[in-house]
């Protein structure tokens, strides 16, 4: 039988469920009730964002150009502090696109092999 996740009512006496899913690591902010004045400022900042789509791609462009070392140190400062959460987002992005990361993979095979051949 296979782990419902429900170690409160666990049906199995020795079971020690070591393996959490990437929602087990999300916290549950949508319960949380927004204020009236966060909501209008969110309408209000989407509202500039869609009038001013291409100079905020510019921007943000530039910025990333001009921080990428920076941005790059952090990624990996995050992916050695959580690599569990990391494995667990790999593996949910894996179970959840199956099919697409098999043919991937098929495609993959066949040009290596036409690259040999070749």
């Amino acid at each position: 039988m296979k782990c419902n996740h429900d170690c409160f009512n666990c049906q199995f006496d020795d079971c020690v469920n070591d393996d959490l899913s990437l929602a087990d690591y999300q916290e549950d902010d949508l319960l949380k009730e927004v204020p009236k004045s966060v909501k209008m400022a969110r309408i209000r900042a989407n509202k500039y964002a869609e009038n001013h789509r291409e100079e905020n791609r510019v921007r943000s462009i530039n910025h990333y150009r001009q921080n990428k070392k920076k941005y790059n140190n952090q990624s990996k400062q995050y992916a050695k502090d959580n690599p569990e959460r990391i494995a667990a987002a790999a593996r949910e992005r894996y179970h959840n696109n199956i099919e697409y990361r098999r043919q991937y993979q098929r495609n993959y095979r066949e040009r290596k092999k036409a690259e040999r051949v070749s």
